[in-house]
């Protein structure tokens, strides 16, 4: 991808990769999906969108791999793509917790605001520079096209 950004997560809590690709149009998004995880992705012509979120089931001979893909089309810190950003994360958050059998509910809010809080921060400190490495997942920025997933069940 041309000058797009690359960044995977593993949450090892809930055993789920999680990519966040930034900078990428609708074509390099689709390009992407297609190369690092087999799908097809039918993208957006219009280029409207600021951000999306995706889950992904990879199946190959070798391995299945569930995947969570979240783009944003640019960042900056601006107010509209911070909350961009918050939004696809948490839709990230839903597709981790409905996969794993919790749904949404008073009881468990703050299972849900924690896991869209970590991906969101990991996120944030990658965007803006911060070297600090979270306790709680691994990262790190993926260079080229090759897929860097850790398989899950």
């Amino acid at each position: 991808m041309s000058c797009a950004r690359v960044f995977h997560y593993w949450l090892e809590q809930w055993k789920e990769n999680v990519y966040l690709v930034v900078g990428a149009s609708s074509e390099e998004l689709s390009k992407f999906c297609e190369e690092a995880f087999g799908v097809v992705w039918d993208g957006d012509a219009n280029e409207s969108w600021s951000g999306k979120a995706l889950e992904i089931t990879c199946s190959s001979s070798r391995d299945r791999t569930h995947v969570i893909l979240m783009a944003i089309r640019e960042f900056d810190l601006t107010p509209m793509l911070i909350s961009c950003l918050a939004h696809e994360c948490l839709h990230a958050c839903e597709y981790i917790l409905e996969r794993a059998g919790i749904k949404h509910c008073n009881a468990t809010s703050e299972v849900f605001a924690h896991t869209q809080e970590t991906i969101f921060r990991l996120c944030l400190m990658d965007l803006m520079g911060d070297e600090n490495p979270a306790g709680d997942v691994q990262r790190q920025e993926v260079t080229g096209m090759k897929r860097e997933v850790t398989p899950t069940a």
